[in-house]
């Protein structure tokens, strides 16, 4: 009877000490920051969704828009407002030159502009975030 007892203290304390151990029994990745366009930020030098090609996006990472505020905007827009470069009903605006959204586990983001040329000259970003992997 010593003996079990022994053995389940001794699981106990391993499972509570593995808990203070860096990443605890799981070890689970951080959000990540993108910059939308890398050095050129959010504008027409290349399209966003190009840029997004070679990326794979999580829950929790972190979209940054960098642009004139003077001469853009970022829009949050539904599917068709995407595709047709025309913001639907309901969008939201962006207009800060260095705005940031974090995005959402299953969320699907389609990103645009109100300038439909800008949109239709690549200035529009779709994406769904993924379930956070348990990977650094």
């Amino acid at each position: 009877m010593a003996r079990s007892s022994a053995k389940a203290a001794i699981a106990t304390l391993l499972t509570v000490i593995s808990f203070f151990l860096p990443g605890g029994l799981t070890h689970h990745r951080s959000p990540t920051t993108y910059i939308v366009g890398n050095e050129f930020g959010w504008d027409l030098s290349i399209p966003a969704d190009t840029w997004a090609s070679d990326k794979t996006f999580y829950g929790g990472d972190i979209l940054v828009f960098r642009y004139d505020y003077q001469l853009d905007n970022m829009l949050v827009v539904n599917q068709t407002g995407y595709e047709t470069c025309i913001p639907n009903e309901g969008y939201i605006e962006y207009n800060t030159g260095e705005d940031m959204i974090q995005i959402a586990y299953g969320g699907n983001y389609f990103i645009g502009t109100a300038t439909p040329g800008d949109c239709w000259g690549g200035m529009k970003l779709a994406i769904n975030a993924l379930a956070p992997d348990n990977k650094d």
